[in-house]
């Protein structure tokens, strides 16, 4: 026997194979196991991502806070009930969590095991507009009238020695 220290169960980086089974055939609860970690700690968790329907169709309850990274909920059965009736006709719905969950000393939160409050948001109000001008569209235009002179006088290695001009700046020069 040795004392090296259990291995942390990792979060669900993505969606497959997310449910794992037991060899003996019985649902492992990974919110169970992992509430049973070492070197965790309680705390806050207020989050915003989303919620998948694929997820929910398969009994799932975790938000999405990147394309590969989520942090599974334990939700009520109320709660349950209002995301799938928000997720009717959409592949996935904006929620902000509040509740408490478990950290890893690091800071990375494993899972929320306690959900207070579960907010649906507008998905549309999130939706970038087609017709919104780009950022380098939004920089020409702020910079149209300034007059060539202007631009003249401006050091051309302005961005390899920048620490440089502010240090003169600094200096009074």
């Amino acid at each position: 026997m040795t004392n090296e220290p259990e291995p942390i169960v990792e979060p669900v980086v993505d969606d497959e194979g997310a449910d794992a089974a037991a060899g003996d055939g019985n649902r492992v609860s990974r919110l169970e196991t992992r509430a049973a970690e070492p070197d965790t700690r309680e705390g806050i968790v207020y989050l915003v991502g989303r919620i998948r329907a694929d997820d929910v169709r398969r009994g799932a309850s975790r938000v999405w806070l990147g394309p590969r990274e989520c942090v599974d909920l334990n939700l009520t059965v109320e709660q349950q009930e209002r995301v799938a009736a928000a997720l009717h006709d959409r592949d996935a719905t904006l929620v902000r969590v509040r509740g408490k969950g478990h950290y890893r000393l690091t800071g990375e939160l494993l899972h929320a095991h306690e959900v207070e409050q579960v907010d649906l948001l507008d998905l549309d109000l999130f939706t970038p507009d087609p017709d919104a001008p780009t950022l380098s569209e939004m920089i020409e235009r702020a910079f149209a009238d300034v007059p060539d002179e202007v631009w003249a006088t401006l050091p051309r290695d302005m961005a390899e020695r920048h620490d440089d001009y502010f240090a003169e700046i600094g200096d009074g020069a």
